[in-house]
């Protein structure tokens, strides 16, 4: 079952089970791990977008928040796209992140 969930942090999340995990507090360090050495159950994928008004270093606060809320404990396979959204005579770009949460023992409740 896949559940859009979103309003809750800035970055978007699209849940991969109904299983439930409990959040992790604000000063849990999420880190960004490389698949091949992982061996671990993927719960969501969050992704968010930078902007003008936007960092990327607001923009990865927000894929380790919304993994904190999650219950995850890192996040891998971290993905950007950059896109030209200009208009008329005014260059701009965004690039969105997006990144897979994993737990380390996948035994939450459903």
């Amino acid at each position: 079952m896949i559940t859009f969930v979103g309003c809750a942090t800035p970055a978007n999340i699209l849940r991969y089970d109904d299983s439930t995990y409990p959040p992790k507090p604000d000063d849990f360090t999420i880190n960004i791990l490389d698949r091949d050495s992982i061996d671990r159950g993927v719960i969501a994928q969050v992704n968010d977008r930078q902007t003008s008004i936007k960092s990327d270093s607001q923009v990865m606060e927000n894929l380790r928040q919304a993994a904190r809320g999650l219950g995850g404990d890192a996040l891998i396979d971290l993905e950007t796209d950059t896109e030209d959204v200009s208009h008329d005579w005014i260059p701009t770009y965004q690039t969105e992140y997006k990144a897979l949460v994993i737990v380390y023992t996948k035994d939450g409740n459903s």
